[in-house]
């Protein structure tokens, strides 16, 4: 929860018990560790066992091709050994540079990339995973909008993942991909390349989970970003063999680009700033129908601003932010009202015998003011995106409301009168942590 310097405004939940959602994707409960402390924490999924571009392209059977299969096994191992589902990615083929992406990318380059995808996908389908798991999600390449990513043209990137698709269905058409992973989301953006992708992929190839990377403090642009999303990828109902229609995922996504990227360490990452804004912004996304979710963030300790613990090991808000929602992974999803897709959320589950309500209070005009960077009024040939977005959204809707009371309300509860009935509420925000504050 993050406190307000507003006027009080309620914010009014209703939870409906007998209006069930279905259960929580366990996908939506991401993230980029690996080890028992980040299955601890509830998280269900990790990216793990990374599949390098092949190291001679030009014969898919060379040995030298295969040199990562023990790291990438050992990996995946450790990945169930934790509990966790690990998430395999594949590295999109790219050129040194991109003036040599024409005698690269060509058709015998295809057919030996093809075999090679198919010899990795068989090893990931028939070796002997712990407690006879299964690999099932599947990542290809990582921004191949962005030049720093993939030096190649849009269509050879197209024609990669065509490739790419077609070898791994080949193997096991219940291997799950998520692509392309898109640096410039907006679709309107004129730089964009979603609409070309999806039409040239087309009855070619399948692609079951859209992924974008969204980077914003406004948990509406979040809600926005897939709600396009969404409406744009209806218009290819059979693109995915198992859920028809594509559905959504970010496998990378935070409130700005963390310090790595920015040359800068961010303090708002150690804040409530940043868990009300987590999850308020993975409840928006849930809401329009994304079904994977991988924040940046780190379990381990390190120096990055956005690891969810500080050096010494101790989690900050939004590390007990996501201990207390993904307490929800293993409930049914119950009909929820009362976010306003911008500064409260709401969303609930079902247990056997309990409910779960998740609640993030936030204040973006208050984050604005105090994080802005560069300041919007001083230098408005560098108004980041967005920051144009936030005052959209108020000359739209107004200024959005700032909220520090809140009423729930339960209907259809199951219990009796004479039923015992235990009602807690933990609160997360810069002084506790996670902590039983009323019961």
């Amino acid at each position: 929860t993050q406190k307000s310097t507003e006027s009080p405004v309620v914010a009014n939940v209703t939870v409906d018990y007998t209006k069930e959602l279905g259960n929580f994707s366990p996908y939506l409960f991401g993230n980029n560790s690996t080890g028992p402390q980040a299955a601890a924490l509830g998280f269900k999924l990790t990216l793990s066992g990374g599949v390098p571009p092949m190291a001679n392209p030009k014969d898919a059977n060379d040995s030298s091709n295969y040199g990562f299969f023990a790291e990438m096994d050992r990996v995946i191992e450790t990945t169930f050994n934790a509990g966790l589902e690990p998430m395999i990615m594949f590295s999109a083929p790219s050129p040194q540079q991109e003036s040599e992406s024409e005698a690269f990318f060509s058709q015998q380059y295809f057919e030996q990339f093809s075999l090679y995808v198919k010899k990795v996908a068989t090893r990931l389908r028939d070796a002997k995973w712990p407690n006879n798991r299964k690999i099932k999600a599947i990542r290809f390449g990582n921004e191949p909008d962005f030049k720093f990513f993939f030096k190649g043209t849009q269509m050879d990137y197209f024609r990669s993942y065509e490739n790419f698709a077609k070898a791994l269905k080949s193997v096991d058409p219940n291997f799950i991909i998520d692509a392309p992973g898109f640096a410039i989301r907006q679709i309107d953006d004129e730089k964009s390349w979603i609409k070309d992708f999806l039409s040239y992929i087309d009855k070619k190839a399948y692609l079951d989970i859209f992924d974008v990377h969204v980077y914003s403090p406004s948990p509406n642009d979040f809600y926005n970003q897939f709600k396009s999303l969404k409406e744009e990828l209806v218009k290819y109902p059979n693109l995915s063999n198992i859920y028809g229609a594509p559905t959504m995922a970010s496998n990378e996504w935070n409130f700005l680009l963390e310090q790595s990227w920015s040359g800068k360490y961010h303090s708002q990452f150690d804040t409530s700033w940043h868990s009300s804004f987590t999850i308020a912004a993975l409840i928006n996304m849930i809401e329009q129908g994304v079904i994977l979710s991988v924040p940046i963030n780190l379990i381990t300790p390190n120096s990055q601003d956005y690891g969810l613990v500080h050096e010494d090991g101790s989690g900050k808000p939004t590390y007990y932010a996501f201990k207390g929602f993904n307490q929800l992974a293993d409930t049914k999803r119950l009909s929820t009202y009362g976010t306003d897709h911008m500064n409260f959320a709401a969303i609930s589950g079902k247990s056997d015998n309990g409910v779960i309500v998740a609640l993030s209070n936030y204040d973006i005009k208050t984050y604005w003011d105090i994080y802005k960077e560069p300041d919007p009024e001083n230098a408005p040939s560098e108004i980041p995106s967005d920051y144009k977005n936030y005052k959209k959204y108020i000359s739209e809707y107004g200024e959005p409301k700032v909220y520090n009371k809140y009423t729930l309300t339960l209907n259809n509860l199951p219990w009796s009168p004479s039923d015992k009935v235990t009602y807690e509420r933990y609160i997360v925000d810069d002084n506790k942590k996670l902590e039983l504050t009323e019961t």
